[in-house]
């Protein structure tokens, strides 16, 4: 049977008529785990002025997807295109190498310096935005610090790696207690120990562990757990936006601490509080069982996210792009 090539280009491809927006799979493949880009752009003209979306590196990446989709929808029907990146749910290459399984900072930076040549290769921008939710919006930073991108836009971003990292190896070591005690299995050294002793000595003894299905090398550990977001953005003058998400009224030290920071440097910042009870973590799973149905808990804040983001975008970019671009 013949391979319908011209069908299988359409399939790439839809146009959301009523949201003035069109989505489309990019065929070139971003790093060593060959990410997918999907791309979100405006079906009228589009602003001189992209976005690329740096996903997170640890367990938390699925449950964020949704939210990153709501913000590239909603920059896309803006004017500003916006690629996302997907990493490949079943790469073709040995572990160790960027894979879906991985928990890898080198490769996740790798993915968004050639989203940011694509983005730009695919649409025309004159510049390229980045954006990114917890540890994306650390790795979306660090690559604004470099690339010096005219915007950024965190969500809550990790400010200390260090405390990301152990965090994430204690909800791993948690859900193993859990399920342990629900099976009615010794809890052995966890219970003695403590919840997060355990998956550290495994990490120091082997060299790896796994976090929630990813692995975690001591080398990816140790990179990790070096960053401090508020003293390795040093020098980005361009305009950000930084997003808190709290309980309470006031934000967290580290995210008052960053935004002294980007204020510090000189460049244009804005900051916005979104007060939310948060039945669960931001970036954990989000849907709560209520007898046979499951509530999601998380919809109307993803959708008050993603409407700032584009607010904010075109506040700050449209009025005078040469401006923010220059």
């Amino acid at each position: 049977m013949a391979i319908d090539s011209q069908r299988l280009t359409q399939l790439r491809r839809y146009e959301d008529v009523e949201a003035r927006i069109a989505e489309e799979y990019i065929e070139r493949r971003l790093g060593a785990g060959r990410a997918l880009a999907l791309l979100s752009s405006p079906l009228a003209e589009p602003r001189s002025v992209g976005w690329v979306i740096a996903p997170s590196i640890g367990p938390e990446h699925g449950n964020l997807r949704r939210l990153e989709t709501l913000v590239a929808r909603s920059l896309a029907e803006a004017g500003f295109p916006t690629l996302r990146i997907r990493p490949d749910l079943h790469p073709d290459i040995p572990p160790g190498r960027g894979a879906i399984g991985e928990i890898d900072l080198s490769t996740r930076i790798e993915e968004v310096d050639e989203a940011v040549d694509v983005i730009a290769g695919e649409t025309g921008v004159r510049a390229v935005g980045l954006a990114g939710m917890l540890f994306g919006g650390t790795v979306a930073a660090l690559a604004a610090e470099r690339l010096a991108a005219p915007g950024l836009a965190l969500v809550e971003p990790v400010i200390r790696g260090k405390r990301y990292v152990r965090e994430t190896v204690r909800r791993q070591a948690v859900a193993e207690l859990i399920a342990s005690t629900e099976e009615d299995e010794p809890r052995g050294e966890l219970e003695e120990e403590g919840p997060a002793r355990r998956p550290l000595e495994e990490l120091a003894a082997a060299g790896e562990t796994s976090i929630r299905g990813l692995r975690l090398t001591q080398e990816q550990f140790d990179r990790i757990s070096e960053i401090d977001l508020a003293r390795d953005v040093s020098v980005y003058r361009g305009s950000s936006l930084l997003i808190g998400i709290s309980p309470s009224d006031s934000p967290s030290p580290g995210t008052a601490k960053l935004h002294a920071q980007l204020e510090a440097l000189g460049g244009r910042v804005a900051f916005e509080l979104l007060q939310d009870p948060l039945p669960a973590p931001f970036g954990e799973y989000y849907y709560r069982n209520a007898g046979a149905i499951r509530i999601d808990t998380r919809l109307e804040l993803d959708q008050r996210i993603a409407g700032a983001v584009a607010a904010w975008a075109l506040g700050e970019f449209s009025p005078s792009p040469d401006r923010a671009v220059a």
